[in-house]
């Protein structure tokens, strides 16, 4: 229990190579360990600017705020990492955090920032199904036209299909038909 010296390992392991997640991972668990929560923030904010492409050390440093029911921080920590334009992962992580903690409308705004940031077909899939699983139908179908319309050309099957059968659970069957009969022209 001599953390004067283990920190002092620690900071010279840090300073030998500074690129190295694990090193980083341990320190601040180490800190966390022994609720030493001020030094645990400490090393994960410097772990976070040295290595900000590294998605565990981020998703670590928010779960440690949120189980300290930091919540603003937690969120903070979160909009850091999305000025990074991480994977679609940590826009989803995000998501997950905000509906663990009932806030939709911050989670929709969060998918708004992901078909932003990666305006490909999953982003838009996940957004249209996040918005049918919370029953908002208009909203899902305002997903799916808006990839309809940024992927207009290269659009692959499978989109109308789903796009379709997002339909056909709506009870339009006639916007489904009129979604395959477009896919048929098109393809």
């Amino acid at each position: 229990h001599d953390f004067v010296r283990a920190r002092s390992v620690f900071e010279r392991a840090v300073d030998s190579d500074y690129r190295t997640p694990v090193v980083w991972l341990a320190y601040a668990e180490m800190e966390m360990r022994h609720r030493f929560v001020n030094h645990a923030r400490n090393v994960w904010d410097r772990a976070v600017t040295f290595l900000p492409r590294v998605e565990q050390l981020w998703l670590k440093y928010a779960f440690m705020e949120e189980m300290l029911e930091n919540i603003e921080l937690a969120r903070l920590v979160f909009t850091r990492w999305l000025k990074w334009m991480p994977d679609i992962s940590a826009y989803v992580a995000f998501v997950q955090f905000e509906m663990r903690h009932g806030d939709s409308a911050r989670a929709r705004g969060v998918y708004e920032l992901m078909v932003n940031a990666h305006p490909t077909l999953q982003a838009y899939l996940k957004y249209a199904a996040f918005e049918e699983k919370h029953y908002n139908v208009s909203g899902a179908r305002t997903v799916f036209e808006r990839a309809a319309d940024v992927y207009s050309i290269s659009v692959q099957p499978e989109f109308y299909v789903l796009f379709g059968k997002f339909e056909e659970r709506c009870s339009e069957p006639k916007r489904a038909r009129a979604i395959f009969n477009y896919a048929i022209e098109k393809l």
